[in-house]
């Protein structure tokens, strides 16, 4: 409701009942964002099991109904069954929700298109579509962080002017010219003789600073964010980098770079040297 006020600079209005309808108790709140009864309203008619919120949009039902397998410890937060074991690893295990009438589910079928509503007949496995819940079996502080090793040369002793450190940067990071390439422009161009090395001993030295610099001022987590992977190589060999976008300020709040896919990415490269 705070971001809706901050995006519309008016506070989003509580649920108007038609005629006839019926409200939601006062002691039910919805289970993902918290909303009070009056952001909340049945969705399924006389029914009256499914909620929708004003708010977040999620579905949820009033009771849960599902709940009586007394040995179980995980229950989906939309419909209430107990979930089951569905796969397990030395890392993870995840459980999965059975239920086919599942809001969460029915709500993932609807924004399916043609296309996939067809491909999810062969292919079910392609998709995600009952709810799932990640049963880690580590903390968070035996993650491995990769960062890169201080640099042998100290940007603050260089030779060279700042300009020709920004000139060389701005071609091998901002253009991702080649070290050799790069060099030779500053030697053509602007008659400015350094090496390759020299260049990757700068970039090197930039990208310390760079990561010292974000840990340092790295701005808050938002409850949602979104990640992705992508390949990149060194020294010939595919290597992965992993990035995190917060939802709201759409802003890269966390990076990771490895030599595997791992759950905790346990081969970590402290000091990736830039393939040129």
């Amino acid at each position: 409701m705070i971001e809706y006020e901050a995006q519309h600079g008016k506070p989003l209005a509580p649920v108007k009942l038609r005629a006839g309808s019926s409200s939601v108790p006062d002691h039910v709140l919805c289970p993902c964002c918290g909303a009070p009864h009056n952001y909340l309203y049945f969705n399924d008619g006389k029914k009256r099991s499914q909620i929708l919120c004003k708010v977040c949009s999620q579905l949820f039902q009033i009771q849960r109904r599902f709940k009586t397998n007394r040995k179980s410890k995980l229950f989906c937060p939309h419909c209430g069954l107990a979930l089951f074991r569905w796969k397990s690893q030395k890392e993870v295990t995840i459980h999965k929700c059975p239920n086919d009438n599942c809001p969460h589910r029915i709500q993932a079928l609807a924004k399916l298109n043609k296309a996939e509503l067809e491909l999810i007949k062969k292919k079910s496995s392609q998709f995600k579509i009952n709810y799932q819940y990640r049963e880690y079996h580590y903390k968070p502080d035996e993650l491995e962080h990769s960062s890169p090793d201080k640099p042998p040369v100290e940007l603050a002793r260089i030779h060279n002017s700042e300009n020709v450190l920004g000139l060389i940067l701005t071609f091998y990071v901002s253009f991702a010219v080649p070290a050799r390439k790069t060099a030779q422009i500053l030697r053509d161009v602007f008659c400015i003789k350094v090496s390759h090395q020299t260049v990757l001993n700068y970039a090197a030295g930039a990208a310390w600073y760079c990561h010292r610099f974000n840990l340092k001022h790295k701005g808050l987590i938002d409850d949602i964010s979104a990640g992705d992977e992508t390949y990149i190589k060194i020294l010939g060999k595919h290597q992965y980098v992993f990035f995190f976008i917060s939802a709201n300020n759409l802003k890269i709040t966390a990076y990771h770079v490895a030599d595997n896919r791992g759950v905790t990415t346990g081969n970590v490269l402290t000091h990736p040297t830039p393939f040129s």
